[in-house]
């Protein structure tokens, strides 16, 4: 008892398209060219104080991939105006600041923001009326 050509015809025709297949998804990785897409890893912030005015400094951490980081802050009468920055392969770190001066009318403790919305939303904030001080 043997098997029939025409299911040895087959089962070959079936064997070719399952490795056409892999090779066009291997071509596929390979036209990426290994790069990943840019990651936010983490924000950090802190308020420094700059004589009578406050610097909020942060950073925002990245996997080092090229891409677009965008952000705004929030908080405090700040209107969360978003701005995108640039970012090269190889570059693992953004660093951004913004100045804050106590001003009549605002909360007794107020909360800043720095709020990435772009790859990812991530975000940091501080106090920075007792943060400075």
């Amino acid at each position: 008892m043997g098997v029939s050509r025409g299911y040895l015809i087959a089962l070959i025709g079936l064997a070719a398209v399952a490795v056409l297949a892999i090779v066009a998804d291997i071509g596929l990785l390979m036209a990426r060219d290994g790069s990943a897409d840019l990651d936010v890893r983490s924000v950090t912030m802190k308020a420094v104080a700059r004589g009578p005015a406050c610097t909020l400094e942060a950073v925002i951490l990245t996997n080092g991939a090229s891409g677009s980081v965008s952000f705004g802050w929030i908080g405090d009468g700040r209107d969360g105006a978003v701005r995108t920055e640039e970012i090269p392969e190889g570059q693992s770190e953004l660093r951004v600041s913004s100045r804050w001066g106590a001003s009549p009318g605002q909360p007794a403790d107020p909360v800043v923001t720095l709020q990435v919305i772009s790859p990812r939303i991530a975000e940091a904030s501080v106090h920075p009326r007792s943060d400075c001080q």
